[in-house]
């Protein structure tokens, strides 16, 4: 035999035949020369420093070979006295595979000498130094199962061909407190480019209940494939305290924040997702939750998900560890390549809604959540998911960051996007496939758009406080129809935009905007968005916007009464933006369920310009109601179609047809408090010919003396035959309720084809003492 000159120590065994205690005592790499006797021996003797016995060399080979002869549960521990390089580790160099574990056994990394209790240290390194051709992974369980219930703690894995760790079959796996993919050398000199060519560790039908397997505290990085990845029936496996894709600070590995470590071309995290959970795998593993992983600075993406039943909470991804930035990174360096997750498959919980479950997600290089993907012709749908609590785009300081896209749905319906927290990114939430609902999100500080609806989709929910806030975005909700054309309906119910339940100002640029052809709903009866504090227009219709529906939302006023003016309160401009409805269509209005909240009207107030306004679009505008809803405080007239004056037989063409507006006679309107009745007088200019008769009189009190209709009163039908002709009328008690009436009589008109008029100019004042029972008032 040979006598090696190394530091070692006595082999211990067991005394129980149900557990045995093999201890390493050498860097070497030969096998056992007689396993199954219960000593792990390689036949080699060594000396103590200065002389001594000879003991028996127990290398990491000749314990595993044991271990796989032994029916016992065998601890392989690390000698207090086992040979040390200048940095403090002991790095066992194998050139070809080690034993496939066949047997329950523990690998006890902080048993080393130079581990240090409570830090991520792992000073026992096994590393390959064979072929790199070879297909050879680090620490491997057998398929049949038999090594279930091992533990592997607490030591670095580097540079095999293949997987760190790979288990094939069993359960109730601990794979603790290892580093998994390279290793730091702590006392600044830098970290070794020394990852395995594959995944960090795969498993591969490893865990079930009621034992299952159990990820936690390990560092993963750097790593030619995935840093965890799940297969083959996998199920129920803990995954907690992981850093995945990051590596400590040179500066000291044990004190200072994890690094996101970059080339000049490359993210030089792991070239995989951070966590990959293959089709195969089983459901309900949870990742995170107990306690958050960080998953940062990966090429393929922090989390890919393509099995269903999946529990994600608690985790920081794209983020820093602990939230603690490193000083050699900006906060952008931690973000993961592509999305930070990605959901291909169905019924998965992304955050939970409490006990601390939230997702904190940023600094993608494209989305933070990714709900379905894939080609039209391979689709991979996920249908059914609920994200909900999350915070995508900030830290716990409110500190920026975004992504191009926070969530964006690609393919799937049923999705629940719920309760999150969006904010500073390029679009908040992104849809793209039909029949998925948002509801209760904030959604703030959006460069391009805070919810961008591309497919059929509801935003906000039939119950009062499940509506969306949507504050400081360019736009607060875009409506397109680029994603598969113009069928399905998008409706946007029981918002607040550019303000909050409480009145405060957080205003868009563009409240709503609204383009195209796809229908869209903007309130109904009892379900209307408040919309405000807008510095352009609180709602705008442009770029061919059609069968649009506006009704019983409060436009730059809150509920609770005070002013939140936009610049505009609804602009209509461009191109052929026709058959739109604002407030009623061409139905009769009962004043009884007129006013917002219970109708369909719209309050349209406090704008620094015009209520509606359709100056700045085309010819081909036309068809445009605008009825029943009720104007006050702006500063411009309430609907404005570039008319100053009345345009004799109404033959000049623009938006809604340039829809003359009635004249009232003054000298005939008044009311009678008496009778509770309004007798009137009104012409229309508008020939026959250039209009669509009958036409729909629609007649207000103004707000004050203004071209702005503030109070319904009622209606009348204006016949062919009566055209330019002055006709009288009356309504019978016009005000809901009854009641006086102080103020001026204004009306528009409303053709068959549905262009709307502005309003009277010049109104005829009816004088009567009134008490208006309205909160505004």
């Amino acid at each position: 035999m040979t006598a090696k000159l190394i530091c070692c120590a006595l082999l211990l065994a067991a005394g129980s035949a149900k557990a045995l205690t093999l201890t390493i005592n050498s860097l070497g790499d030969q096998g056992a020369d007689l396993a199954g006797n219960g000593v792990c021996s390689t036949g080699d003797v060594i000396v103590l420093p200065g002389g001594g016995p000879a003991l028996t060399e127990c290398t990491l080979r000749a314990a595993l070979e044991e271990a796989n002869a032994s029916s016992a549960h065998v601890l392989i521990n690390v000698s207090p006295f086992i040979e040390s390089d200048i940095n403090g580790y002991s790095i066992i160099n194998v050139s070809t595979g080690l034993p496939f574990i066949s047997s329950r056994v523990t690998i006890a990394g902080d048993t080393h000498p130079n581990h240090q209790s409570g830090t991520r240290q792992t000073p026992l390194v096994v590393n390959w130094a064979g072929s790199s051709s070879a297909n050879v992974s680090g620490i491997r369980f057998t398929s049949s199962g038999a090594g279930s219930y091992s533990e592997v703690r607490n030591i670095a894995i580097t540079r095999f061909p293949n997987s760190g760790i790979l288990v094939n079959g069993g359960t109730g796996y601990l794979i603790q407190g290892n580093f998994i993919g390279n290793r730091w050398l702590p006392f600044s000199t830098g970290f070794l480019t020394e990852g395995n060519g594959s995944h960090g560790i795969d498993i591969n039908n490893g865990s079930s209940m009621p034992d299952p397997t159990t990820i936690v505290d390990n560092v993963i990085y750097q790593n030619g494939g995935d840093g965890i990845h799940l297969r083959g029936g996998t199920a129920t496996t803990f995954i907690t305290n992981n850093i995945i894709g990051l590596a400590p600070s040179l500066s000291n590995a044990s004190g200072k924040p994890f690094e996101a470590t970059k080339s000049d071309t490359a993210i030089l995290g792991n070239l995989g997702a951070g966590i990959y959970v293959a089709e195969s795998a089983g459901g309900f593993n949870r990742i995170g939750i107990e306690g958050g992983n960080t998953i940062s600075n990966n090429e393929g993406g922090g989390i890919r998900v393509r099995a269903d039943f999946q529990q994600i909470g608690s985790n920081l991804i794209g983020l820093p560890h602990e939230f603690s930035l490193s000083p050699a990174n900006d906060p952008g360096d931690y973000g993961n390549a592509g999305s930070s997750l990605v959901l291909e498959s169905s019924n998965n919980s992304v955050g939970f809604g409490s006990g601390g479950t939230a997702n904190y997600i940023g600094n993608s290089g494209a989305v933070g959540i990714r709900i379905g993907s894939g080609s039209s012709s391979a689709p991979l749908v996920a249908n059914d998911n609920v994200i909900r609590a999350n915070v995508i785009g900030t830290d716990l300081d409110g500190n920026s960051q975004g992504q191009p896209q926070g969530i964006r749905i690609d393919n799937g319906s049923g999705n629940e996007i719920d309760n999150n927290t969006i904010v500073h990114n390029g679009t908040g939430i992104e849809i793209r496939s039909a029949g998925n609902s948002i509801t209760r999100n904030r959604v703030r500080n959006s460069n391009v758009a805070g919810i961008w609806a591309r497919q059929a989709v509801q935003i906000g929910a039939l119950s009062g406080d499940s509506g969306n806030v949507i504050g400081n975005n360019t736009r607060g909700i875009l409506v397109s129809n680029e994603v598969g054309g113009s069928a399905g309906l998008v409706q946007i119910i029981n918002n607040y935009i550019g303000t909050n339940a409480d009145g405060d100002s957080i205003g868009n640029t563009t409240g709503v905007q609204l383009e195209g052809a796809r229908p869209v709903r903007l309130g109904f009866a009892g379900n209307g968005n408040v919309i405000g504090n807008s510095s352009g227009s609180g709602i705008w219709l442009t770029s061919q916007a059609s069968n649009k529906e506006i009704q019983s939302n409060w436009i730059g006023a809150h509920p609770d009464g005070h002013a939140i003016g936009n610049f505009r309160g609804v602009r209509l401009s461009g191109s052929a933006v026709a058959g739109n409805v604002i407030g009623y269509e061409f139905q009769n209005i009962n004043p009884n369920s007129w006013s917002p909240g219970s109708g369909l009207s719209n309050v349209i107030a406090n704008s620094s310009s015009f209520g509606v306004d359709l100056a700045g679009a085309d010819d081909a505008s036309v068809g445009n109601l605008i009825r029943g809803n009720q104007f006050f405080a702006n500063n411009g007239v309430g609907i404005n179609l570039g008319m100053s004056e009345l345009d004799p037989d109404g033959a000049s063409s623009g938006p809604n047809e340039l829809m003359n507006f009635p004249e009232i006679d003054a000298s005939q309107t008044s009311f009678d408090p008496s009778s509770n009745e309004l007798s009137y007088r009104y012409r229309v200019l508008t020939t026959s010919g250039n209009a669509a008769y009958p036409l729909r009189i629609d007649f207000y009190l103004a707000d004050g003396d203004s071209s702005e209709g503030r109070f319904f009163l009622g209606s009348d039908d204006y016949q062919a035959a009566e055209a330019g002709f002055w006709k009288t009328g009356s309504l019978s008690s016009p005000l809901p309720g009854g009641g006086d009436m102080n103020g001026a009589i204004i009306a528009t008109a409303t053709d068959s084809d549905g262009n709307t008029s502005q309003f009277t100019i010049e109104g005829a004042v009816v004088s009567q003492d009134v008490l208006f029972q309205d909160r505004f008032q």
